[in-house]
Formats: C-alpha cells, sequence, structure tokens
C-alpha cells in the first residue's frame, strides 16, 4: 500500500482475467478486484496500480537515485501458502542493466528473488519505497523496478 497511490504490484502477478481478492496483513479481506479495477498498468515496465483511499501505507521515495551497494529491504511473500507471515529480505543494490530486452531497467541485488516474491516493495534505510520486486525470467537477474520510473509512466499514462 502505498500513500496516496493505494496498492501497487507487478503486472504478471494481476495479468489473467480473474477475481483477486487483496487481505489485509491479519488475513482479513479488505476487497476484491478484477482487471477493470486496475487503475493503471504496464505489461513491458510489469507494473499494476490499484487505487485505494487509505492514508496508511509507506510513503515514496522518488527524488533520491538508487546507488550501487546502497543497503535495501525487500519485502514480500516468497513461495506463499496460507498463514505465511511477511518476509523481510536486507540485501544491497549491486548493479543495473535493461529490463528484460525493454528500455526500462531493473536493478539487481545481493540476494536470490525466489518466486511469490514479486510485486512487494524495496524500502531504502528510512524505509521510503524506492521500487517494487520482479523476480523476473527464469534465466535472467532478477531484483527490482525503479519506482521513479513507474512514477513517470504513472504520470504519462495520466495525462493520455
Amino acid at each position: 500500500m502505498l500513500k496516496g497511490y493505494g496498492i501497487l504490484t507487478c503486472f504478471h502477478c494481476v495479468e489473467k482475467p480473474d477475481l483477486y481478492l487483496i487481505n489485509s496483513q491479519d488475513g482479513s479481506l479488505v476487497r476484491g478486484v478484477d482487471q477493470d479495477g486496475i487503475f493503471i498498468k504496464d505489461k513491458e515496465l510489469d507494473y499494476a496500480l490499484i487505487p485505494f483511499e487509505n492514508d496508511d501505507g509507506f510513503e515514496l521515495e522518488n527524488s533520491a537515485p538508487i546507488e550501487i551497494e546502497q543497503s535495501i529491504k525487500m519485502l514480500g511473500y516468497p513461495e506463499y501458502a496460507s498463514g505465511n507471515s511477511i518476509t523481510i529480505t536486507k540485501c544491497e543494490v549491486t548493479g543495473q542493466r535493461p529490463l528484460f530486452k525493454s528500455v526500462h531497467n531493473i536493478y539487481s541485488v545481493s540476494t536470490t528473488v525466489v518466486h511469490g516474491s514479486s510485486g512487494g516493495p524495496v524500502l531504502n534505510s528510512d524505509g521510503k519505497v524506492i521500487g517494487i520486486i520482479d523476480a523476473g525470467e527464469e534465466d535472467s537477474i532478477s531484483g527490482f523496478v525503479g519506482i521513479k520510473e513507474i512514477l513517470e509512466d504513472i504520470n504519462k499514462q495520466k495525462q493520455t
């Protein structure tokens, strides 16, 4: 949950025309959403934004650059099963490269990103969101997409 935006996740997590159930941390149902409820999305940049009226959530850090060797935390539910708690992985940014043959970038990290973590927030040392986890394809580097690039795309789509 992002303050002022809603729920941000990876597009590949919600690309099927299903009903998706959004649960709170305690497991209670917050709401259901289908493809029509996804406000802004981009398959190439691999994000989907679901608008959600709520003042709670993470704050964004979209002005400070992401640096190599920067300490970060990745939050997700790797290999999720009902009843699992969130996993917090501490690691560092190790590089930057094109995101799966596109014009966008992905930041590589010093740990393996496990399937099921996609769409989770990446936090800087101040606890602000600097990106979302993108577990990637089987034989590619996994890591995260920077929030600045996502916000630029969101604002561009809002103008059209």
